[in-house]
């Protein structure tokens, strides 16, 4: 399976297939905290991926290119010396003809989040990709959970709080096991 080998190929080594991706920056703006992601890789010993750095869905608000994202976490949002505990993976498009390998089998597995099928994004402006369908993932902070296999488990909205993930985690979990 192609995706299973694309994680398999840019993924530290011994990293578990399960994955969290939430936005990285302008930490008040989010609905759901960071520290939220990082507290469940915690407790269950994954590594936590921030994966939402994307190139057509910041809405032009893109903070910074890929060789910047770090030092603006560390100086600017939310700065104070800010040092992730996540590994950051580079901004990609994830809808729309130029969208990533990955977004594509991600959103093909699943083509809307379970907690909200129906939400695309609440201001068409905001829409500047095409061609725009269904499946596309509507803001920085949808959520995909990929099980042990690598296969797509679950996939949540914007507004689905990251730490109501962990029943998913724990689920999963047991089958690995």
């Amino acid at each position: 399976m192609k995706w299973v080998s694309d994680v398999d190929e840019y993924a530290p080594e011994g990293v578990q297939k399960i994955l969290i991706g939430n936005k990285a920056d302008e930490e008040q703006k989010r609905q759901v905290g960071r520290e939220q992601g990082q507290q469940l890789a915690k407790e269950y010993g994954m590594d936590f991926y921030e994966t939402s750095a994307c190139t057509n869905l910041n809405i032009k608000e893109e903070n910074c290119q890929n060789e910047e994202i770090l030092n603006s976490l560390k100086y600017v949002r939310p700065g104070g010396g800010f040092q992730p505990t996540f590994t950051l993976v580079q901004k990609c498009e994830v809808n729309g003809q130029n969208e990533h390998p990955v977004f594509a089998y991600l959103k093909d597995k699943l083509p809307y989040p379970y907690d909200d099928p129906f939400s695309l994004m609440t201001d068409p402006k905001y829409i500047i990709w095409s061609p725009v369908r269904r499946s596309d993932v509507s803001w920085n902070f949808e959520k995909f959970l990929i099980g042990p296999e690598g296969e797509p488990f679950r996939r949540y909205s914007r507004t689905f709080p990251t730490i109501n993930i962990e029943p998913d985690i724990k689920r999963l979990l047991k089958v690995a096991i």
